[in-house]
């Protein structure tokens, strides 16, 4: 999950949920000039990046999952391209949340369908953003969440929010075949899945068509299914011919209440 809070404010003290995003580390800096940073790590493929990263440019705050630069780190490779800031922005692939702090003006946005949730709000003299609500309350008395699809940039000399739009959008149709629908199917497959991914696995089209093409692309897979009464026994069955799956009961053997109290989180 991840997730991060941005202030030119002060430091909030409501931290606790946001906290609880980013098992890895936690940590809060105060930079002169720049402002109050949090940030909460939950590293989940390539290096473990110290967030926030100081740049020469600026500052950036980044969580989310994108795949431009494969199976590396995210982090770092929007690191390495955010001085071209929008270009950068509306190049990424994938689900995200950041905010980029320069000395003249602070950016910030969700990804183009919302998917990693930012909120801020701005007095004109100053401005907090963060993953979740509560520091922006707290700081503030209100919140506005970021649209999807949108670019914000905050100016520091007049105050005001500029918005532009983030990718648009061509929904004519000129294909006549489904080729490139299966083709970007398999492309986010590839994209999200590494030697460390697990996949679970019900008895459903959505997750049977994740572990195929899984399954088509790479070798060991490890499915796992909690067993109910509500899946189809004969298609998990199938499933594991091909798959190793391993079946969690939790009235059964795995069904200690320290696991049932995980997967109830």
């Amino acid at each position: 999950m991840c997730g991060h809070y941005y202030s030119t404010h002060s430091r909030p003290q409501n931290t606790q949920e946001l906290r609880r995003r980013g098992p890895d580390a936690w940590q809060e800096t105060v930079i002169p000039g720049m402002g109050y940073f949090g940030s909460a790590r939950l590293t989940t493929k390539g290096t473990r990046v110290d967030q926030p990263m100081i740049l020469k440019e600026g500052v950036l705050q980044y969580n989310g999952a994108t795949h431009n630069s494969l199976h590396q780190s995210d982090a770092q490779w929007v690191a390495s391209h955010i001085t071209d800031t929008l270009d950068t922005i509306r190049s990424l692939d994938g689900e995200y949340a950041l905010t980029w702090c320069t000395e003249s003006q602070v950016t910030f946005c969700t990804d183009v369908f919302g998917m990693r949730p930012l909120y801020y709000y701005s007095t004109g003299r100053d401005i907090t953003v963060s993953s979740l609500p509560g520091p922006v309350q707290e700081l503030h008395g209100r919140y506005y969440r970021c649209e999807a699809n949108r670019i914000y940039t905050w100016d520091k000399a007049s105050g005001g929010i500029r918005q532009q739009v983030n990718r648009q959008w061509d929904l004519s149709q000129t294909n006549r075949s489904y080729d490139q629908v299966w083709q970007m199917w398999e492309k986010s497959i590839i994209d999200r899945y590494t030697p460390d991914s697990s996949i679970a696995i019900s008895s459903g089209y959505d997750s049977g068509m994740v572990a195929c093409t899984a399954n088509k692309f790479y070798s060991d897979i490890d499915c796992y299914t909690i067993h109910n009464e509500h899946e189809h026994s004969d298609v998990l069955r199938m499933r594991g011919d091909i798959h190793s799956i391993t079946t969690i009961d939790l009235k059964g053997e795995h069904g200690t209440p320290e696991l049932q109290r995980t997967l109830a989180q």
